[in-house]
């Protein structure tokens, strides 16, 4: 699978899909900021770890979400 990008695999197709959605937009926020050109700014290590804490609060919300996509479709 050599530049097929990444698999995911979770107990749930919405769990896997929920993990493959953000990765996405973190990976197209990270490629906007690097084609910007400037020095990027790095959170320090305090703050990402109260930001991935702060995110615990949506666990559970995959398959509320996944269902919430599947319909715009």
């Amino acid at each position: 699978m050599r530049n097929h990008g990444f698999t995911v695999t979770r107990a749930t197709l919405a769990d896997a899909f929920e993990d493959l959605y953000f990765f996405e937009k973190a990976a197209q926020t990270q490629m906007l900021a690097f084609s910007s050109g400037k020095p990027l700014a790095v959170l320090s290590d305090d703050i990402a770890k109260a930001t991935a804490e702060g995110w615990k609060s949506y666990r559970g919300m995959a398959q509320r979400h996944f269902n919430s996509l599947k319909s715009a479709l």
